[in-house]
């Protein structure tokens, strides 16, 4: 929908950060809210991580990084 790619890199950051938070869920877990929370987060971070790059191009704009994944929702 929002047309946001990723490399092999990066979905094995994300898969990694939802498995994380299935592990270590509590009662009130709710996965479609933990995505949707984590996607938002991570747009963020890229939001954040861009902000400083002159000329950025749309492939720029929409590529996720592993960094944002990791900023996003950090290991414990």
């Amino acid at each position: 929908k929002y047309d946001y790619k990723l490399g092999e890199p990066a979905a094995a950051a994300m898969r990694r950060c939802i498995a994380d938070a299935v592990r270590d869920k509590d009662s009130r877990f709710g996965n479609g809210r933990f995505v949707r929370n984590l996607f938002e987060k991570v747009i963020e971070k890229q939001a954040n991580r861009l902000a400083a790059s002159p000329d950025l191009s749309k492939a720029d704009v929409s590529y996720l990084t592993v960094p944002d994944f990791e900023q996003a929702f950090p290991r414990k």
